[in-house]
């Protein structure tokens, strides 16, 4: 009798446990990132295919792409081919804007359609906090539109507080 009243109770603080969210778990001790970036100046489709398949055997936690993806931003067949390979990569893809990837807002719209990534935005992985700033039609703080300074400027404040 003892023992069941044990058993049960023993279910019960178990079950209460487990009931609220799971704990994420910490951050690894290493984090192994690939950096992609540059396929522009007459891109060989081929050599770009080698390159991901060399990523993917690598087999990182994450990958970074640093931009110029794109050689004409408003050709959909070249973001076709660049982003084909990216697309069979199992690890996260976090897409960073280049001078050839966004040239005005119809292609900013565009960059985001082909990456389902916003051109400026912040994340956190693996226990580092990323900021990913959009100055592919900027050459200067100044030249930033005034909202992305103003975002910019609240994310880092909050990530100050990060552990």
């Amino acid at each position: 009798m003892v023992m069941a009243r044990l058993v049960r109770v023993g279910a019960l603080i178990l079950a209460i446990g487990c009931a609220g969210e799971p704990a994420a778990p910490p951050p690894p001790e290493t984090a192994h990132f690939a950096v992609l970036g540059d396929r522009t100046g007459e891109p060989d489709d081929r050599l770009w295919r080698a390159t991901v398949a060399e990523v993917a055997a690598l087999s990182p936690d994450r990958v970074l792409t640093v931009g110029d993806l794109a050689d004409d931003p408003t050709d959909l067949a070249d973001w076709a081919r660049a982003m084909e390979p990216l697309k069979t990569l199992p690890m996260p893809i976090d897409y960073v804007p280049g001078n050839h990837d966004i040239i005005d807002e119809a292609t900013a719209r565009n960059f985001e359609l082909q990456t389902g990534q916003a051109p400026y935005r912040a994340f956190d992985a693996l226990g580092v906090h990323f900021v990913v700033v959009d100055n592919s039609v900027a050459d200067s703080w100044e030249e930033l539109p005034e909202a992305q300074r103003t975002w910019l400027e609240a994310d880092l404040a909050v990530a100050r507080d990060l552990p």
